[in-house]
């Protein structure tokens, strides 16, 4: 498994992520059309989710 972040101000999809154990390789792998450069850029606001996006990362997040 990659490196967990030590970041303090994640937002919501980074701390669902990380709490489903996923690496933002492994996430992608499993949703259809979101990258793992695209799930960083979210994650870290350089890039807003497209509601595509959102139900992506809800159904693969649980």
């Amino acid at each position: 498994m990659g490196r967990q972040s030590t970041r303090a101000n994640k937002n919501i999809y980074q701390i669902c992520r990380e709490e489903c154990e996923l690496t933002r390789e492994k996430a992608s792998e499993m949703m259809t059309g979101v990258s793992a450069s695209r799930i960083e850029k979210i994650e870290y606001n350089l890039q807003d989710p497209t509601p595509y996006d959102i139900v992506q990362m809800a159904d693969c997040y649980k």
